[in-house]
């Protein structure tokens, strides 16, 4: 099992940026990540190669003359969902979470796929969607132990078997045939945090950006944290500004809640505090900050 800081340097690291590069009408760059460096036309600075260009950008670019741009293909995404089928006392929250996170990031998803908790029609799922080669990476959703079974006897490379983190333990990471494949948490609240803190840093590194890993701030907690053992834990807060100026934050969902109850305010959150492991009751101190609005863009 990998500590938290490790498994996201390995999660980064397994990835490369996507090489080729197309050059497109500049307003239609707003979004894109800028593949080369481009010659300036006067004195002032121009976006760097691995900028993810914004609109301001766009205006600096159009004053210097310039009506296209050279940027990085999308990352081409893969979901396949692993359980039984859904049905109404029992739908899917994954799948249309996990398109949404995918879309935040600036990537397509190309494929989706659902197959049963059965070894050997994962096993065949995997080898067909890395065979067809049409996407850049595949994001699985529930059946880690069947995904680590399925991907060795593939012929493919288990990197990652479980972080040390609550929620997000049993997510994994593993490589076929040169090709990313991960597998999130059936549980949606632990596959969206896993996918905020180890997926989004991995798909800006596809995507070529220079900067891979947001700002991460500190901040006043203002909750009570119970016991949680070995590991970090992440929670889900609000944040507020206090009179005084000072920042500080609410736990969005209560440790106790029910599972639906947790899945219900995944909307509410701000960001993510980080609490390490054996902290418990008020909490003394700042603690990490991760802002949804910079970890998801």
């Amino acid at each position: 099992m990998l500590k938290f800081d490790d498994a996201q340097a390995r999660f980064a690291a397994s990835v490369a940026p996507v090489c080729e590069s197309e050059s497109i009408w500049l307003e239609l760059a707003p979004g894109r990540v800028l593949a080369s460096n481009l010659a300036s036309r006067s004195e002032e600075p121009l976006p760097a190669a691995g900028t993810l260009l914004q609109p301001g950008h766009i205006a600096a670019l159009a004053a210097q003359g310039y009506v296209e741009v050279p940027v990085f293909r999308l990352v081409e995404v893969a979901l396949l969902r692993v359980d039984d089928a859904p049905t109404d006392a029992a739908p899917d929250a994954n799948s249309p979470m996990l398109e949404a996170l995918v879309h935040s990031l600036g990537a397509v998803v190309r494929r989706r796929g659902h197959v049963p908790a059965e070894g050997a029609r994962l096993h065949d799922a995997l080898v067909d969607l890395i065979e067809e080669g049409e996407c850049d990476v595949v994001f699985v959703s529930g059946a880690p132990q069947l995904f680590a079974g399925a991907l060795v006897a593939a012929g493919g490379e288990l990197l990652c078997r479980q972080v040390d983190m609550n929620p997000g333990r049993a997510v994994l990471l593993g490589k076929l045939r040169g090709r990313p494949l991960v597998c999130l948490p059936a549980d949606a609240a632990a596959a969206y945090v896993s996918f905020v803190l180890l997926v989004t840093p991995m798909l800006r590194r596809m995507q070529g950006r220079a900067l891979i890993y947001p700002p991460v701030s500190r901040v006043e907690p203002d909750f009570f944290v119970p016991h949680h053992g070995e590991g970090d834990a992440f929670w889900r807060v609000e944040r507020a500004t206090a009179a005084d100026g000072t920042d500080w934050v609410r736990a969005a969902v209560r440790a106790d809640s029910q599972p639906d109850a947790s899945v219900a305010t995944l909307g509410d959150a701000s960001g993510l505090v980080r609490i390490a492991p054996h902290m418990s009751g008020r909490t003394q101190g700042r603690v990490p900050y991760y802002d949804l609005s910079r970890w998801l863009c």
